[in-house]
């Protein structure tokens, strides 16, 4: 049977406007949910306003959205974040940053005075990056930090725009476009360590608009052609002491970054990465660049990691299939082939009940006597938590998950001739 990794889409995806766009992702692990953040006005059907929630079967409006683009999501206590270069949500002043109270968008106290690029948490708090000098009437150069209740700047902040934050070694990492931090020359990019932002050797010319880390190091992309003072093709590595080369690189500007699984993936505007065709997005084991499958038709500007790597930007295509500018990567997990003489779902694969205690009853019709299913269960992290392997004989089995947290699950049900996933909810 196997498993073939290949493009799956999000429903009809996320469109309308002249130039649709998903600029930001972002799961929430405990709910199961993908968030979607950008410049489109339809999900599927609905009319939607730069942002919707993805359940995993159709895409959901969030109040009447905002009015103008997501640039940056983030899941922080539970709640999601969003910030970007709206003022309002309908009728309601947020000022470039908002809460979901999962009815309604609140505002952080008065917000910030200019556009938001980047989120992160870090040891317990809400870092925020962009284009702003204050935040809650606090000064806070680019730069400021949400504590549940207030907010507060982070040192002396930047001489200019922040677009990009990550962590790496337990500490915070600030990409952008800026020469300084207070007195202190940083070239771009910037750790905090000592109540005070530090350098990264000389930085790089030109600017960062993506930080992760991966096999051990701190990796930055954007438009760039040198880090450490050496020549570097838009993407480079840092690994605490040294800047290094990722190969040739990408031939022009890298977007995002995200470690899954073993990989580093690369989205962004270009076409190859060192000498291979890869349209817009290209997956590193550490050594070696690879395409997945053809790419997407334009550039990738999000990625969110999740039950396998879920893929935002202007695209229309991945992989040659209309995804409409946000699609999943299944990795191997994910399988949506037939299974034995079962038509299709969830018709004649019936989980009751669902949401449940963790006690799932697993009815399937129109099966075929005497041929051994297996039954897997994995939790969001793409982690088996379950596994069962049954001739089922009356067309209904009992699968047992009491002893897992509340959250989302997914079900998988296979045999030779293929296999089938069903999502599952535990209270």
């Amino acid at each position: 049977m196997g498993y073939a990794q290949k493009w799956y889409p999000l429903g009809t995806g996320l469109g309308a406007l002249n130039v649709p766009a998903v600029y930001a992702l972002a799961e929430d692990t405990t709910a199961g949910y993908i968030y979607a953040g950008g410049s489109f006005t339809n999900a599927g059907p609905d009319s939607v306003f730069n942002i919707a929630r993805w359940n995993g079967t159709v895409w959901d409006t969030m109040a009447k959205g905002f009015n103008d683009v997501v640039n940056a999501l983030a899941v922080y206590k539970g709640r999601l974040y969003a910030g970007g270069n709206f003022t309002h949500s309908g009728n309601r002043a947020l000022n470039y940053i908002a809460v979901w109270n999962d009815s309604t968008w609140d505002t952080l106290t008065t917000g910030l005075n200019g556009i938001v690029y980047a989120l992160a948490v870090h040891n317990g708090l809400l870092y925020v990056g962009g284009d702003f000098t204050t935040a809650g009437g606090v000064s806070a150069k680019h730069i400021a930090v949400w504590t549940d209740s207030t907010w507060d700047s982070v040192g002396t902040g930047f001489s200019d725009d922040v677009y990009a934050l990550g962590v790496y070694d337990n500490l915070l990492y600030a990409g952008g476009e800026f020469t300084n931090a207070g007195a202190t020359a940083v070239s771009n990019i910037a750790y905090w360590s000592g109540g005070v932002w530090n350098a990264l050797g000389a930085g790089v010319i030109g600017y960062v608009n993506a930080i992760d880390s991966f096999n051990g190091s701190l990796y930055a992309g954007g438009n760039f052609t040198s880090a450490g003072g050496a020549p570097a093709s838009y993407i480079a590595s840092w690994n605490g002491s040294v800047w290094d080369t990722v190969g040739q690189g990408t031939s022009s500007d890298v977007y995002a970054l995200a470690s899954y699984k073993g990989f580093l993936y690369v989205g962004g505007g270009f076409a190859n990465a060192e000498s291979n065709t890869v349209n817009n997005i290209a997956s590193l084991d550490g050594a070696h660049w690879d395409s997945l499958t053809s790419g997407t038709s334009s550039a990738v500007f999000a990625f969110a990691p999740a039950r396998g790597l879920y893929v935002g930007g202007s695209f229309l295509l991945a992989g040659g299939d209309t995804v409409n500018c946000v699609a999943l990567w299944d990795t191997g997990f994910v399988s949506t082939t037939g299974i034995a003489n079962i038509a299709n779902m969830p018709e004649d694969i019936n989980v009751y009940p669902n949401p449940s205690n963790g006690v799932f009853k697993l009815q399937i019709t129109n099966y075929e006597p005497g041929i051994t299913n297996t039954i897997e269960v994995y939790n969001m992290l793409g982690e088996k938590v379950y596994i069962k392997k049954s001739v089922i004989r009356n067309s209904q089995f009992v699968i047992d998950l009491s002893g897992q947290s509340a959250g989302v699950y997914l079900l998988r049900v296979s045999n030779e001739s293929g296999a089938m996933t069903k999502k599952l909810i535990i209270n």
